[in-house]
């Protein structure tokens, strides 16, 4: 039998490679056909992103310039700051539903139903502002006055009363008067969006001026992102890797007690460090402020 079979070895299936070359062949091209698809996917994601939000802002602001002549002057507020969360809210699910982001919002949740609070976070990217009212729906945004004023935007964060950051004592009166009717409110003590991954130099103390006037308490928050995809300078149309998963992490708390012996500038700078130190220790395990 040995002669017949001469130096014949028996077959041995040694995994994907070497014993079959045409099956890895066959699994390394079926993996690139698969890259391939998920690229192509993504940028319909991409597109069809870009496309809801244009609709989203066009049925935002319409339908707010529709609402503020009718509902008493009373209730605008409400209901402004209520249509921002139906909006914010269903932006959001849309984003999560298509597969473009991933959001881990356990501590806004916890957030709920928090009163007499001044929330203060980090302003990485635009999506920072919607990831809150999506969750909070009686939030007081401080808000850039050309964003009040812009044609996309502005009739709905007038509807809602949000107070423009034009001039600080105006600011801090009407946000104080806010808070001090138990809602709570957000500020991004930075004034604008990050360019990199910490927290700005220019941190402006007014959120602590508002919480010691009210004698509210202050909230740190922490948002981490894993692209710096709407981040300033960053380029709208320029693709991310997706999904972009967002972070919203609670930090410290500084009930009344724990800040009236301080002014608003040793306020506001211990509130500025602890942000810089949260973000220096979240960055290294793949977040991106």
């Amino acid at each position: 039998m040995q002669g017949l079979l001469g130096s014949y070895t028996p077959f041995r299936h040694n995994g994907l490679s070497g014993a079959c070359p045409v099956v890895a062949t066959r699994f390394g091209f079926m993996d690139m056909i698969g890259k391939m698809a998920r690229r192509g996917w993504h940028r319909i994601i991409f597109c069809i992103g870009l496309v809801y939000a244009v609709w989203a802002f066009a049925v935002f602001n319409a339908v707010a310039l529709l609402l503020a002549p009718v509902v008493p002057r009373r209730w605008r507020g409400t209901v402004g700051r209520r249509w921002v969360w139906v909006m914010s809210r269903l932006s959001l699910n849309v984003l999560r539903g298509l597969g473009g982001i991933r959001c881990d919002a356990r501590d806004l949740r916890a957030l709920a139903h928090i009163r007499n609070t001044v929330v203060v976070a980090n302003h990485p990217s635009l999506m920072d502002a919607m990831l809150f009212t999506a969750y909070l729906p009686d939030l007081v945004c401080v808000t850039k006055q050309s964003l009040l004023d812009h044609p996309f935007c502005g009739a709905a964060l007038r509807l809602a009363q949000y107070p423009g950051n034009d001039t600080p004592l105006r600011l801090i009166r009407s946000t104080v008067a806010h808070a001090r009717a138990g809602q709570p409110i957000l500020l991004f003590p930075e004034g604008t969006r990050s360019g990199r991954a910490q927290v700005n130099d220019a941190f402006h103390p007014a959120f602590a001026a508002i919480a010691m006037q009210a004698g509210c308490t202050v909230q740190i928050m922490v948002i981490t992102s894993t692209s710096p995809y709407l981040r300033k300078g960053a380029s709208l149309l320029r693709r991310p890797a997706l999904p972009i998963t967002y972070t919203v992490t609670r930090g410290a708390t500084l009930p009344p007690q724990a800040t009236h012996a301080m002014t608003s500038r040793e306020l506001a700078g211990q509130v500025q460090a602890w942000l810089t130190e949260a973000l220096a220790r979240q960055a290294p395990h793949g977040g991106m402020a």
